[in-house]
């Protein structure tokens, strides 16, 4: 009964460790994409400092920089993923903050339930993604223009 016991605990040990080392594996990749988005923002423009970095996966992949320039402007620096190649910066008061677009969504669409709302990029265009659970239950993406706020594309709802 004790070499059971035994042969138990190595078995949840070695479990445990393989799945550490795997999810280790996948959280190293998410970081050095996110600092090879950073160090292609860096050698672009004079960031004095970067105060967060997120991913959007659209038609094509980003990387967003939120970013502090040298002369004290507040940006968004977008990154085409693959390759890291700068595309776009825009001063943060160019467009609609994440309040400012949450507060106008609230006003005009019918929801149960946000999930996020970040910064992409579809057709060349800056762009908020909204993601959230309509009236019915629907798990739905929402596009506005980042400058405008205007609704871009019809909503993509997923039963």
């Amino acid at each position: 009964m004790k070499k059971w016991v035994f042969i138990f605990v190595i078995v949840i040990i070695v479990i445990a460790w393989q799945s550490v080392s795997v999810y280790q594996a996948a959280i190293a990749q998410k970081y050095s994409a996110a600092d090879a988005a950073m160090k292609a923002a860096e050698a672009a423009y004079p960031v004095k400092r970067v105060n967060d970095v997120t991913f959007y996966h659209g038609k094509d992949d980003y990387h967003i920089v939120d970013a502090v320039l040298k002369n004290g402007q507040h940006v968004y620096i977008w990154v085409f993923d693959p390759g890291h190649k700068v595309v776009q910066m825009l001063p943060v008061s160019a467009g609609y903050s994440k309040a400012e677009i949450l507060n106008a969504f609230r006003e005009h669409v019918a929801f149960r339930k946000i999930i996020s709302a970040r910064l992409g990029m579809e057709d060349g265009r800056p762009v908020w993604e909204i993601t959230y659970i309509d009236k019915n239950g629907a798990y739905v993406f929402s596009y506005y223009d980042f400058s405008t706020g205007q609704s871009l594309l019809d909503p993509i709802s997923i039963q």
